[in-house]
Formats: structure tokens, C-alpha cells, sequence
């Protein structure tokens, strides 16, 4: 995701480069926008995995007869 990101906004990130922006000022940008993508992935992930967990725990603590 990304990759994808920065090659969306290849242009842009070029343009603030020759404008005078700092490689650490894009780079900034970049790892923001990372991050939250890592962030909304945690979010999701967890959320999804949370029925499974208690399903399989379920099946697993279930007496046998």
C-alpha cells in the first residue's frame, strides 16, 4: 500500500523537492502516511480476529462426551 502511495504521488513529492522541501520533510510525509495505514490495519486486523479467537477457543475448551 505503500508503494503504491508514493508512486501515486510521485509528482507531488518532485514538486516540493524542487520547491525546496527537506528530504526529511518528504520522508515525514511518507512515514505519516504509513503509519496510518499501519494503524487502520491493527484496528481492522484485531476487530477481525477478535470472533475468531472466541470461536476457536470455543472448539478447543469444548468437553468431550
Amino acid at each position: 500500500m505503500l508503494a503504491y502511495y508514493v508512486s501515486t504521488r510521485r509528482n507531488e513529492i518532485a514538486i516540493r523537492m524542487a520547491l525546496g522541501a527537506t528530504r526529511g520533510n518528504v520522508l515525514g510525509l511518507v512515514l505519516s502516511r504509513g503509519m496510518g495505514l499501519v494503524c487502520l490495519g491493527l484496528i481492522f486486523g484485531a476487530a477481525g480476529a477478535y470472533p475468531e479467537m472466541t470461536l476457536i477457543r470455543g472448539m478447543v475448551s469444548a468437553p468431550r462426551r
